[in-house]
């Protein structure tokens, strides 16, 4: 049985980072297994975001970051990102905006 994750302020602040630059959200943070916290799409462009707080790797239960690297390395339906700041999730939305 998984225990379910708990989402902290960077994880919430990412999500309204992305929805404040015109992406639609999805919390996909309660899937486990290595998927990524969430699924963004904006005009048919959709990119998944794995949120990391900092000292994570402290945290990390046994198993979960293979499976997270698994998931990033086999996946190419769109792009994976790993964001750890704000400041970053902010960075890429807007530069992802571009594309669209």
């Amino acid at each position: 049985m998984r225990i379910a994750s708990r989402k902290d302020a960077l994880h919430t602040a990412v999500g309204h980072v992305f929805q404040q630059c015109g992406w639609s959200g999805l919390d996909l943070s309660r899937l486990g297994e290595g998927k990524p916290d969430w699924l963004f799409v904006r005009r048919s462009f959709a990119v998944l975001v794995e949120v990391k707080t900092p000292g994570w790797k402290s945290r990390i239960r046994p198993g979960t970051a293979q499976k997270q690297d698994s998931f990033r390395q086999t996946w190419n339906a769109c792009p994976v990102l790993v964001i750890d700041s704000v400041a970053q999730a902010w960075a890429e939305a807007e530069v992802l905006r571009e594309f669209k």
